[in-house]
């Protein structure tokens, strides 16, 4: 059934670095399921990179995903900071996540 979802954990956190973790969506095939994100874009002009951060996790599949591992739950608060290795704005992480049917996520935690 889809979505399949797989997770690795990038970097477990410590003192100065955050917790992130690489989810990999495979949404299958078209209607592709709802999210349930509500997200706010953030751009960083200087450093011509962008992400978003998640602000609520509503019904949807990654809601479905935190139910079931409590442990590797997608929080409000947590960034994705990467989709499909693309990062520099989150017009393009919006897109790369609506539009593509594989999507690796990295997400940063929040602390």
């Amino acid at each position: 059934p889809y979505p399949r979802i797989e997770v690795t954990v990038l970097n477990s956190g410590g003192d100065e670095t955050p917790f992130r973790f690489l989810m990999r969506i495979d949404k299958g095939p078209l209607p592709h399921p709802s999210f349930g994100l509500d997200l706010a874009r953030v751009d960083v002009q200087e450093k011509g990179e962008g992400y978003l951060i998640i602000r609520q996790v509503k019904s949807g599949f990654i809601q479905e995903w935190n139910t079931a591992n409590p442990d590797l739950e997608v929080r409000n608060g947590d960034m994705i900071i990467s989709a499909n290795n693309v990062s520099e704005s989150s017009a393009a992480l919006l897109e790369r996540l609506t539009e593509d049917e594989l999507v690796d996520l990295v997400i940063e935690a929040r602390p």
